[in-house]
This record gives structure tokens, sequence and C-alpha cells, in this order.
């Protein structure tokens, strides 16, 4: 099963490698696709971190309590660190580009 090619700013998006043209709220579109086709915690904290820098920490924090739910039920785990970090970050209204990820 491969993924389908995703777009560098949307790699990198809410990261210092992000292009300098692209705003992380350009990107949270296709995050969303991505997102959804899986539960991968990579693919979902970087829609996390663009909600969040994209002034919506309401909706980011949202995503972790879907995934949270849907890894329960199928897997009966909860997100790893990274995850959880970035979900405490949020919470905390901490601002700013962050390199901090889900690995």
């Amino acid at each position: 099963w491969a993924e389908p090619p995703v777009d560098s700013a949307v790699v990198n998006a809410g990261s210092e490698r992000a292009p300098q043209h692209t705003e992380p709220a350009a990107v949270v579109p296709e995050l969303r696709v991505l997102a959804a086709q899986s539960l991968r915690e990579y693919r979902w904290g970087q829609l996390m971190r663009a909600l969040w820098l994209s002034g919506a920490p309401a909706e980011a924090l949202g995503c972790y309590g879907r995934l949270r739910a849907a890894m329960a039920q199928r897997y009966g785990a909860e997100p790893g660190p990274h995850l959880r970090e970035l979900r405490d970050r949020i919470r905390a209204g901490e601002r700013g580009r962050t390199t901090t990820g889900v690995r």
C-alpha cells in the first residue's frame, strides 16, 4: 500500500522547513484528506500543527480527540508521546513555528 504523493508544503506544514510563502491554513484541506485515510500519528500531527498555527487550536485539539477515540476502539491504544506533547503545547497556548513533531 503506497501513500499518495504529497506536496512538500504539506509534508513540512508548521515546521521551519516550510516554504516561506506557504501559510499553514493553505495545506489544511490536503492534510484533512490524508489524515482521514489512516490512523498514522504523523499525518494527524501535521494536521494538528497546521490548524493550530492557522489560529484554530480548538479544532486541532478536536483532531487529537478523534484520533484518540479511533485508536482506542481499533487498537486499544493511546496516541504516542510526540502527539501528546503537541496536544499539551496547544492546550498551553504556546505559539510560533515548531519543529517538535510527530515521528
